[in-house]
């Protein structure tokens, strides 16, 4: 269940989002680093987060600094070879 505490009000009040419903985030400033910090995720969603981190890091890892074998020898890093066409 992912809970949001608002700090700008005079007393923590908890938002509730884990229905869908981001109407109920309209009052909270989500650039402001405070209210950032105050995000509570569920165990499933930190773990779910933490494996999509993972899979996209290994991705741009494997696109950028990876040299995988070009046509008539030698190799190629595979975001040259995308870039260059």
């Amino acid at each position: 269940m992912s809970k949001i505490e608002n700090p700008n009000s005079q007393k923590m009040e908890t938002v509730d989002i884990s229905d869908g419903n981001l109407k109920k985030l309209e009052g909270l400033d989500l650039y402001d680093p405070s209210t950032l910090d105050h995000i509570k995720l569920s165990k499933t969603q930190r773990t779910r987060g933490g494996l999509i981190a993972l899979i996209t890091s290994f991705i741009a890892i494997m696109v950028f600094f990876v040299p995988l074998p070009a046509p008539g020898g030698g190799s190629s890093i595979l975001f040259g070879t995308i870039y260059q066409g």
